[in-house]
């Protein structure tokens, strides 16, 4: 290689090089070219020399190859290499025969730094450099905050790209650095980019693919755990990404800017404590590069700190959390405020649809008692929560908000929903005032197919809010996405609120489940059920008692004294019902329960009685608060808002109601009994 193709090797890669770090190119004149010629340690020619020259330069100079022979050429470097403490280009594109990945090709590399007598492959304390078309490998050392890195960055607004760390120079097998291929302390620096050659492959190292200490990096369009062809594991032994540093940036919602975060035996993305305000975008994490099967982590998503962005509502936002040995995300400790939306957790997009790629374990395991959003009621802020191998989402922290996800379903090339079903329950809830759905049909989750319940409350689950949801059918209640068993199943959980009174908050549509809509086992009690669409399930639309076989409705008692579900609060008796040439529905109605009590009567309709007795609740018709007499009656005849014509169905529940606006147990349905 003359001088000549040097220099403009040289230019070129530097114009490249400022390019992605957002400079301006200096003129070709202010810097200095240093030409690696061969592969000894130390004279003129080395690496070593090269750098040692740059450092003693002011400004910004470039670092170029011309090494003879065929490649790859490996320098051996028998101690470490200078520090760069001044601004450099090391362009190992410049070798002959190297050239940059393209978008179906991976890159070729013909220089390796072989760091076997190394504590650090190179390290970078000079602001605004760049390391291109190196292959780093072999790091030997340990101790301080680099040693056994591949690249240390210690300095700001530095561009990590087109390298290999941690492998052989055609990235097909693991050669590993010691610690963490990319160790970055400094700010404002970029490892990788959105175009095929800013890509990285870093795998094969100890720990970390890369670690992120300081503030403002971008990690983007990189492979960390894979080999080169994005197809195959060579994996980080601890990991893809540990952050632990704040307002750091992996992916983004460009083409080519995600990362491929696969095939690693730790987790694929660490957000540590202390890594606020973490922006995760567009990557694959768990899946192949072409995200047509599973390179899976032993989890996907570790979340430990506050206030970060896990997916998006712009289109390219979505991170494909899938194929993971484990669970998919994690939100662990007090870690709170985060935005989790958007994302595809367990399935993968396909040309033909969803394709079911799931995680070994729940698809998001919410551990934190400190409020995080899953989904949103924003359009595109829910996530796709299906196919996993355990529960959709489990909840084991207080104070979660799910809504607007699908969950055990996504959205199918037509358009439709689609069954892709998670083998638990679609939302297992172990904790205290979780919010699941909202107070607008935009907040509605869409929970169905899955191999258990849609929805389970476990015992000391308390002041849980259900609302707005489909489970088991689509929000409109047109497709049929049955649970296999329960809609919801209430385990020894109190004081929970199913559904709303407030007429501007849609009901809970629970359809066509395996057996009952709503179920509740002996020991939940308090719980109340209100305004609900419940019908279509194979057994009763609410279930006070689990024993009764085929089900059926719980006896009234005199004055409700028993105890049980709900306490088996006894349920309303409807005894006629009429429709009149003005328009209007007449109830009439009885009711005896626990003396001088307040109740919550509410009334349904539906187009004709369900198989066996089942009462199916298709329509709200209204309420009416009354009290009881001191004998526990009650008798009304009550015309509700809504009418419903002859020949049409009507039934009531009855909820206690301690004080004004409080609501306790609710009863099951009544019995149906024909308009006339």
């Amino acid at each position: 290689m003359n001088r000549s193709t040097i220099r403009r090797a040289a230019i070129t890669a530097l114009v490249l090089t400022c390019a992605g770090l957002g400079m301006p190119a200096p003129p070709a004149s202010a810097f200095a070219i240093y030409v690696v010629t061969n592969v000894n340690d130390t004279g003129a020619g080395s690496l070593r020399d090269a750098i040692d020259m740059a450092n003693g330069s002011p400004g910004l100079d470039s670092i170029m190859f011309a090494l003879p022979g065929a490649g790859p050429r490996v320098i051996v470097p028998q101690s470490d290499l200078p520090t760069i403490t001044d601004p450099l280009i090391i362009a190992g594109y410049t070798e002959p025969g190297a050239s940059p990945a393209t978008a179906t090709t991976p890159a070729t590399l013909t220089v390796v730094i072989n760091g076997t007598f190394m504590t650090t492959g190179l390290t970078i304390d000079a602001d605004d450099s760049a390391v291109s078309g190196i292959v780093i490998n072999s790091v030997a050392g340990a101790g301080g905050d680099c040693g056994g890195a591949g690249i240390c960055v210690r300095g700001d607004h530095n561009l990590i790209r087109g390298n290999y760390i941690g492998t052989g120079n055609a990235g097909a097998v693991a050669l590993q650095n010691n610690d963490s291929g990319v160790i970055v302390l400094g700010a404002d620096n970029q490892v990788g980019g959105e175009h095929p050659a800013d890509r990285n492959l870093i795998s094969g190292n100890r720990l970390y693919g890369v670690e992120l200490q300081g503030t403002g990096t971008k990690v983007l369009g990189n492979r960390i755990g894979s080999d080169a062809t994005g197809a195959n594991a060579l994996g980080n032994g601890s990991g893809g990404i540990l952050v632990n540093g704040a307002g750091n940036q992996i992916g983004s919602d460009q083409a080519g800017g995600g990362n491929v975060i696969s095939g690693n035996p730790g987790i694929g993305v660490d957000i540590d404590n202390g890594a606020d305000f973490t922006i995760l975008h567009g990557n694959l994490i768990g899946v192949n590069a072409a995200a047509t099967a599973a390179l899976a982590n032993d989890s996907g998503i570790e979340v430990s700190s506050n206030s970060n962005e896990i997916g998006g509502f712009l289109t390219g936002t979505a991170n494909v959390v899938s194929g993971n040995t484990g669970v998919g995300l994690e939100v662990d400790g007090i870690a709170g405020s985060n935005q989790i939306v958007g994302n595809l957790i367990g399935v993968a997009p396909g040309p033909m649809g969803p394709v079911d790629i799931g995680n070994g374990g729940d698809g998001v395991w919410l551990r934190s008692s400190t409020v995080n959003s899953l989904g949103t009621d924003d359009e595109g802020g829910g996530n796709t929560i299906s196919g996993n191998d355990g529960d959709g989402v489990r909840v084991d922290g207080n104070d979660q908000d799910i809504k607007g996800n699908r969950i055990g379903t996504a959205v199918g090339a037509a358009g439709t929903l689609v069954p892709l079903p998670n083998t638990g329950n679609g939302i297992t809830v172990s904790a205290d005032r979780t919010i699941i759905g909202g107070d607008n049909k935009e907040s509605a989750n869409v929970i169905g197919t899955n191999g258990a319940n849609g929805i389970e409350l476990d015992a000391a689950t308390d002041e849980t809010v259900i609302r707005a949801n489909a489970i088991g059918t689509d929000p409109t209640g047109a497709i049929t996405l049955s649970n296999t068993l329960n809609g919801i199943l209430i385990t020894d959980a109190d004081t929970n609120h199913i559904g709303s009174v407030d007429p501007l908050v849609p009901p809970n549509r629970i359809a066509f489940n395996g057996l009952a809509g709503i179920a509740l086992s002996a020991g939940a009690v308090d719980n109340d059920i209100l305004g609900n669409l419940d019908y279509g399930n194979a057994g009763l639309g609410i279930n006070l008692d689990l024993a009764l076989a085929p089900p059926a409705v719980v006896p009234n008692d005199f004055q409700d004294p028993d105890a049980g579900a709900n306490n088996l609060q006894n349920h309303p008796i409807i005894t006629a019902a009429t429709y009149t040439a003005a328009g209007t529905t007449t109830i009439n109605w009885r009711l005896n329960s626990t003396p001088v009590t307040m109740f919550r009567v509410e009334f349904f309709a539906a187009a004709a009685c369900g198989v066996g007795g089942v009462s199916p609740a298709e329509t709200f018709l209204g309420a009416v608060t009354v009290v009881t007499n001191a004998n526990g009656n009650v008798v009304a005849a009550t015309v509700p808002p809504v009418a419903t014509p002859a020949g049409t169905v009507v039934m009531a529940t009855a909820t206690e109601m301690p004080a004004a606006a409080t609501y306790a147990s609710t009863s099951e349905i009544s019995a149906c009994v024909v308009v006339v």
